[in-house]
């Protein structure tokens, strides 16, 4: 009898091993899917017909106008722009 309750035991402890394992590996992926959709996404705002390269006159400079909007869910802060 002692030891069909020591299987037994064993077997559980096996099976709320796994159990523990599978829950800890769903709240690791949840925890990423919700990083990843409370993010800020930043990206160019394109109007059509409208071209964000302004040309100057003859001896002027031309200008590139680009707005960016946050597409995301959280504000986006400290926010820098560079250009290779």
């Amino acid at each position: 009898m002692e030891v069909l309750t020591l299987t037994i035991g064993l077997y559980l402890a096996l099976i709320y091993k796994g159990q523990w394992s599978t829950a800890e590996t769903s709240n690791q992926i949840n925890t990423n899917n919700f990083k990843a959709s409370q993010r800020p996404w930043i990206g160019p705002i394109v109007k059509p017909g409208e071209s964000p390269l302004k040309m100057g006159d003859v001896g002027y400079p031309s200008t590139w106008v680009i707005n960016f909007k946050n597409f995301g869910n959280s504000p986006a802060l400290q926010v820098r722009c560079t250009l290779d």
